[in-house]
């Protein structure tokens, strides 16, 4: 204090360059005078950093955040002119060594940047708690709202554009495409890019930080799932708490780093958007509407879960149920126009147990019955709808009970109603009615229209027992034999790849084994439940019909493998009661999307599903083959006569070749 005190200026700046000299002795005098000559060109403030470099004698060398800004910036300046020795004191929050010139709440010094992300205000447009940017007498803006405001904008020296300004220059400004940036090599991807921050030990890019934040990992110190960002002493990454450092990814709210969704966890923001998504006018969740909360806060990926209610109608519907604009019935949503997105919601209701369960299909039906006859004239739509009635809509209410009725199975219901409407029409047409058809007519509209012979055949025969027609007869089809047309070594090379391409999703490598292996069909497999698995010590088995089989390795462990990874279930299918679940809540897979799901993976089903059961009729009994595949025991038999003309043609073959063989041979000799 004493030698500050009697020193003149000059004197203080030689002693100044002196003590910086003393740690950074490759420095030239020279430039350390210039430095200071720029930085602190009047006495007092020289007086001021002397008297600092008397109280702190590692001054230089410390890296104290605490160090007065002056000393920051000398450092900074001393830095760039090639200064090693120095240590700059680092952000509390990014690590950046840059100017501390804001304190946070714990006492703890960062940079104005990490500063004010850490005191975010509301703005006063857009309403979020952001880093305010501008204030005026009237209003705080954040950065998006300055930017938007044309107060903002100015004409770019470069490109000409009237947009935000992010740099001025002599002759004028630069916006944000313009603008140069400072660039760096990336940690990460090794890449000269603008970094965004600094973790890990270095400089990480944009795109480097994102990946990083959106993947979490078990952290191996305190094995808690958080973002590792960090480097601990032996160079394993760990996450913020266990490095000691405040972390950049918590959640305001939970403190979870394991969803980001802004500043806080996509967990904390559904359970905030979910609950008023449900909420009533009293401010209660709507009681009937309870599981459904239960279910969207109890999904896997949360952040799906919000982009369905930005983006669903259904989240309108569900918002309307809640306040009573639409009743929690069928009967309402039947009343409005149909929707793949209602078709979602009902499915997803109904498996929650907040809605009766019903026959989608079946149900679906009706009101397509009522439109398609209303289209009709009279006199047909009194033809057509005891038909449809008694024997359509019969029996598939009958397969409907039995669990049978499947989208395909409703297709076909429609075609056999549709062929009787458009075959009346025909008649109409050529000048004659079903009463006065003759087999003529029917031959005619059968050479017009060949595709629809077998859905006309039930409609006849039912307008004839109604003596509606006379007898009227379509050709019979003559059940050909089923073509095996994939060779038995080449269906071997699909199942050597399904077994062990682990780039095919799982479920579509099962499904596919259990047709080339098994001979099972896709509308059966589709269908099929956990229970049909049975896994004991080390061995597998599945139940196709009455009997258990023994599945062979390394299918037990696919098999095992898909019992606990069934695909991505959504909602209400968790528990899943289906071993493919589909994409609607509580239904399986659709036999249609797991045929298509086998085909591009080089399964063809109805080749393979040949191929396989001509091969085990050859080896197995039908009966015990019937038993094992659960198919009936007439089509068991028929495979095992097939299996055996195969084989009875290939041994005559054989025997013909070996005759022809050796008579050549005596008529050589």
């Amino acid at each position: 204090m004493v030698r500050c005190s009697t020193l003149t200026s000059t004197q203080t700046l030689d002693a100044l360059v002196a003590e910086i000299a003393t740690v950074e002795p490759e420095l030239a005098a020279m430039t350390i005078r210039g430095i200071l000559e720029v930085l602190v060109p009047r006495p007092e403030k020289r007086t001021i950093l002397l008297q600092h470099f008397d109280r702190f004698p590692n001054l230089l060398t410390s890296g104290d955040p605490l160090i007065p800004p002056i000393v920051q910036r000398l450092l900074e300046r001393l830095a760039a002119a090639g200064a090693v020795r120095i240590v700059r004191p680092h952000c509390a929050v990014c690590g950046g060594e840059k100017i501390l010139c804001r304190r946070l709440a714990d006492g703890r010094k960062a940079c104005a940047h990490c500063g004010r992300e850490a005191d975010p205000k509301p703005c006063s447009r857009c309403g979020n708690m952001r880093v305010i940017t501008r204030r005026t007498s009237t209003e705080q803006l954040c950065l998006r709202c300055y930017r938007h405001d044309p107060i903002s904008h100015k004409t770019c020296s470069r490109c000409g554009r009237d947009t935000y300004a992010v740099v001025r220059i002599e002759s004028g400004s630069l916006c944000t495409t313009c603008a140069p940036r400072k660039l760096e090599r990336c940690g990460q991807c090794g890449h000269d890019r603008n970094p965004r921050t600094i973790l890990l030990g270095a400089p990480i890019c944009r795109l480097c930080y994102e990946q990083l934040r959106r993947n979490p990992g078990t952290c191996p110190a305190c094995v808690q799932i958080k973002i590792l960002a960090y480097l601990s002493d032996d160079g394993r990454r760990i996450c913020a708490t266990c490095a000691g450092e405040p972390s950049l990814f918590a959640c305001a709210d939970c403190g979870r780093e394991d969803h980001q969704y802004g500043r806080r966890c996509a967990v904390c923001v559904l359970t905030e958007r979910a609950t008023a998504l449900l909420t009533t006018a009293d401010g209660t969740v709507n009681r009937a509407l309870g599981p459904v909360l239960s279910a969207l806060l109890a999904v896997d990926r949360p952040k799906s879960t919000l982009f369905w209610l930005q983006q669903s109608q259904g989240a309108d519907l569900l918002r309307r149920m809640a306040i009573g604009d639409i009743a929690i019935s069928h009967d309402a949503l039947d009343a409005l126009p149909r929707t793949r997105a209602l078709d979602y919601l009902r499915d997803f209701l109904t498996a929650l147990g907040v809605l009766p369960p019903q026959h989608v299909e079946l149900e679906r039906l009706t009101p397509w019955l009522r439109t398609m006859l209303a289209d009709l004239p009279a006199a047909d739509a009194r033809v057509v709808h005891p038909y449809a009635e008694w024997h359509v809509l019969r029996r598939t209410r009958a397969k409907a009970e039995r669990g049978q009725l499947t989208a395909a199975g409703a297709r076909n219901g429609r075609a056999l109603i549709r062929t009787a409407g458009h075959f009346l029409g025909w008649l109409t047409e050529h000048g004659t009615t079903l009463t006065t058809a003759r087999q003529s007519h029917l031959d005619e509209y059968l050479v017009e229209h060949p595709g629809r012979v077998r859905f006309l055949d039930g409609f006849l025969t039912g307008a004839h027992d109604r003596r509606l027609i006379a007898d009227l007869r379509t050709p019979r089809q003559q059940r050909s034999e089923p073509d095996v047309t994939l060779a038995d070594d080449h269906r071997w090379t699909i199942v050597e790849e399904l077994l062990h391409d682990e780039t095919l999703p799982l479920d579509t490598r099962v499904a596919g084994l259990f047709v080339l292996l098994f001979g099972q069909p896709v509308t059966r497999i589709c269908r099929m439940t956990p229970d049909q698995i049975a896994t004991t010590g080390p061995e597998v088995t599945v139940r196709f019909g009455d009997d258990p089989i023994l599945l062979p390795t390394p299918l037990d462990e696919l098999t095992r493998a898909l019992l606990h990874r069934r695909g991505r279930a959504s909602y209400a299918s968790k528990p899943n009661r289906w071993l493919f679940p589909g994409g609607h809540p509580g239904r399986h897979r659709s036999a249609d999307v797991l045929r298509n799901q086998l085909a591009q993976a080089g399964v063809t089903v109805r080749p393979a599903r040949n191929a396989a059961l001509l091969q085990l009729a050859a080896e197995v009994p039908a009966p015990i083959l019937a038993d094992l595949l659960g198919i009936k025991p007439g089509t068991a038999v028929n495979w095992a006569a097939l299996a055996s003309q195969d084989w009875a043609g290939y041994t005559a073959l054989r025997a013909e070749n070996r005759t022809e063989g050796s008579g050549s041979i005596a008529h050589n000799e």
